[in-house]
């Protein structure tokens, strides 16, 4: 079978003010190929003043995904579009926690997800990240 093109393929790396944290290494925020969404991992910083918010994986687990809702409002797609979510606990101890903030953001469908412990993140005082897969509007 031969493909007559291939699917087009966007990055997109927010300047600060646009209400996302800036990256902390050498990638986007988020790249599409075709109406596939991938969106960088974000840990709980708050975007004007670039600290961690929160001490404890439930208001951190709030801040990430407000995070990564603002990085989906700015690709065209919004929390209802995820199809998959992977989440880093620092303390595999905080799933309980971490789970109940996480469904308050997906009242009617929950996306596919995997959580998995980790040993430490970029930035001090995180206990949490999450990535997103998500599918966007054209």
């Amino acid at each position: 079978m031969t493909l007559n093109h291939a699917p087009s393929l966007e990055s997109w790396t927010f300047p600060p003010g646009l209400g996302v944290p800036p990256p902390c290494g050498a990638y986007s925020h988020a790249t599409a190929i075709g109406d596939t969404l991938y969106i960088t991992g974000q840990l709980p910083i708050e975007p004007r003043t670039n600290d961690v918010v929160g001490s404890d994986v439930a208001s951190q687990t709030d801040q990430v995904l407000a995070n990564l809702s603002r990085v989906l409002e700015l690709t065209r797609s919004s929390i209802s579009q995820v199809v998959q979510a992977r989440a880093f606990l620092l303390d595999a101890d905080d799933f309980t926690a971490y789970d109940t903030a996480f469904r308050s953001w997906f009242p009617s469908r929950l996306p596919s997800r995997t959580t998995v412990a980790v040993t430490g993140f970029a930035i001090a005082g995180c206990l949490i990240e999450i990535d997103l897969v998500a599918i966007r509007s054209r």
